[in-house]
């Protein structure tokens, strides 16, 4: 048996909690790409396929990560739109992904691009 009223300040501290990151404002204090090029070498992560990942490290000093899907010959354009991201959105005032794709969603004609979508994805795991 458990108690309910820990478990019910438990709740309330979590809530609280979230509430306060959620209306947190977030600085981007830097933004880094990480391309490793595909491999044909035997016994390697990238054998056939490249990888691209993307470090977040806001102004608290807190770093995010997040992977790309890239497809050959098309990882330059990710990389840009990562960085693109970057200077469009220097704060970010509600930490959720609807506000995230809102901010980003701004250049209408590119969000069904692929390159762009997997710039997104990169960003919103970060």
């Amino acid at each position: 048996m458990t108690n309910t009223t820990t478990d019910i300040q438990n709740i309330s501290d979590c809530i609280t909690y979230c509430k306060y990151q959620y209306n947190k404002v977030i600085k981007l204090s830097s933004v880094q790409t990480f391309f490793i090029e595909s491999s044909n070498a035997e016994n390697t992560w990238s054998k056939g396929k490249s990888f691209l990942f993307v470090k977040l490290t806001t102004n608290d000093g807190i770093d995010g990560w997040g992977e790309a899907f890239t497809e050959e010959g098309k990882e330059m354009n990710i990389i840009n739109y990562i960085h693109n991201f970057a200077e469009m959105i220097p704060n970010i005032n509600s930490v959720t992904p609807w506000n995230f794709l809102n901010l980003i969603s701004k250049d209408k004609k590119n969000t069904i691009n692929t390159c762009h979508a997997s710039a997104r994805s990169a960003f919103e795991m970060a």
